[in-house]
């Protein structure tokens, strides 16, 4: 049976983690940094016109 008050403990004896997210990258920050700025820092241009 589930512990609706446990939302974010360990799972019980009957339970499994719940690891579909697969969790953070460990620097989210940079990891955000890589995807959106050339070399120079410069925001990189939108090729889907959004």
């Amino acid at each position: 049976m589930s512990d609706p008050q446990n939302t974010q403990g360990t799972p019980g004896a009957d339970e499994e983690a719940d690891t579909a997210s697969g969790g953070t990258p460990d620097n989210p920050d940079e990891l955000l940094e890589e995807e959106t700025t050339d070399d120079e820092g410069r925001p990189l241009e939108n090729p889907s016109g959004g």
